[in-house]
């Protein structure tokens, strides 16, 4: 069956019972699955047109149909960021490293958000040792 991309003019042909995300990543544009696509932590939410319904489906869960068109641009994956916060008690998947960072040591001097930042201070600088695992 044929499923539809049209913000970035990709058509997929996947069998019948196949997941939007599984679609999605076909198409070149992944859904984050941070919960392993167990329709747990809402981070693959996607709009899809069906039988000329618009609906907000999870995308790890919900299975295409013949001519839905799947509304997700290029960019949307590449920028995926965790922000659902530890303290919700929703699953990850287990290749997923959770790190808590507050917002407050994102920010830097200029009120910018950068990769140094992040990683503990400008390259070659001394980085302070890594947080223990969460039990």
């Amino acid at each position: 069956m044929k499923v539809l991309f049209p913000l970035i003019d990709v058509t997929v042909d996947v069998l019948p019972g196949t997941s939007v995300s599984v679609a999605c990543e076909r198409a070149g544009i992944p859904l984050d699955l941070v919960c392993g696509g167990n329709g747990t932590c809402g981070k693959c939410r996607v709009d899809v047109i069906e039988r000329g319904e618009r609906k907000n489906v999870l995308g790890c869960q919900y299975p295409v149909s013949e001519g839905m068109q799947v509304l997700r641009a290029q960019d949307a994956s590449d920028h995926q960021l965790l922000e659902t916060p530890l303290a919700t008690g929703r699953s990850f998947a287990p290749g997923l490293r959770c790190v808590s960072i507050s917002y407050g040591e994102l920010v830097t001097p200029m009120g910018g958000y950068d990769y140094d930042t992040l990683a503990g201070g400008p390259a070659g600088a001394p980085r302070p040792p890594p947080p223990p695992p969460p039990p």
